[in-house]
């Protein structure tokens, strides 16, 4: 039996988000980033991105003001 032709349940937003988390920190096979774009369309990983890029933005944000301070 092999295991990569069984479907997959994660089809719901934490697998959205591992997926952008992924994406974002480069850790993201080939494969598994196929298979997201057949699931959802590009837009919903487009907005989920910038919002991920933003939030990461903050807390660095945060983290450089609360070290120097």
């Amino acid at each position: 039996m092999n295991i990569m032709s069984e479907p997959t349940k994660e089809t719901g937003f934490f697998s959205m988000v591992k997926s952008i988390l992924g994406a974002l920190f480069g850790i993201q096979t080939r494969q598994n980033q196929e298979k997201d774009f057949q699931k959802r369309k590009p837009t919903d990983f487009i907005i989920a991105g910038i919002i991920a890029i933003f939030i990461l933005l903050i807390a660095m944000i945060l983290i450089v003001h609360s070290v120097l301070s």
